[in-house]
């Protein structure tokens, strides 16, 4: 497999595992809540979605095709999006709640993804 594939591979996955990370902490009568039970499961979906693109579509033993560049810029900044969106919300939320790591993580996997086909090119 090709080491650009497994580089969007690797930093998918984390970004899946950021989804079960606390999103929201301190909340009243809940405790913790992470991605799935907020607007993460969205950022999960996209997140998977680029596992499969980066590893598993076109020829694997060689590099992105111009195609799955652009996929990968669009899916890397729609995680991006996903996160700053929910960062935003969560913002709002007084009680004693704050933002908990797992929507900054996403926000870094999802520029991540955008820039590492760029990052690690062919060869």
């Amino acid at each position: 497999m090709h080491r650009q594939r497994i580089a969007i591979g690797i930093t998918a996955g984390i970004g899946v595992l950021c989804t079960f990370l606390p999103w929201l902490v301190g909340v009243p009568w809940r405790g913790t809540v992470n991605g799935t039970g907020v607007e993460g499961g969205m950022g999960g979906l996209w997140l998977s979605a680029a596992v499969v693109v980066g590893m598993f579509v076109g020829r694997r033993n060689q590099s992105l095709t111009p195609g799955g560049y652009g996929l990968c810029r669009v899916m890397g900044g729609l995680i991006a999006l996903v996160g700053v969106y929910v960062i935003g919300n969560l913002s709002t939320i007084g009680a004693g709640s704050h933002i908990g790591v797992g929507p900054y993580f996403v926000v870094v996997v999802g520029i991540a993804i955008a820039v590492l086909p760029n990052v690690v090119r062919a060869g």
